[in-house]
């Protein structure tokens, strides 16, 4: 499986359309399945901030979108 770090440090903003921009670049070249990065999802550990807590949770369902835009 691909390292899906960098993507959860994009994920850090929320949904900031520039780092999507990035993680949508990153998908193309280092493809990742939706159940690989669902797995990643849960084994992260995100820094006890509410605020990145919830910028992580808000950025979940639109990288999960760009996993299976390029899929197809």
């Amino acid at each position: 499986m691909n390292n899906p770090l960098f993507i959860h440090t994009k994920m850090m903003r929320g949904a900031d359309p520039e780092d999507l921009s990035d993680i949508q670049f990153i998908l193309k070249h280092e493809p990742l399945t939706e159940v690989e990065l669902r797995g990643a999802f849960d084994r992260l550990r995100v820094p006890d901030i509410q605020e990145l807590h919830e910028a992580f949770r808000a950025a979940q369902p639109k990288v999960l979108s760009l996993v299976k835009s390029e899929a197809h």
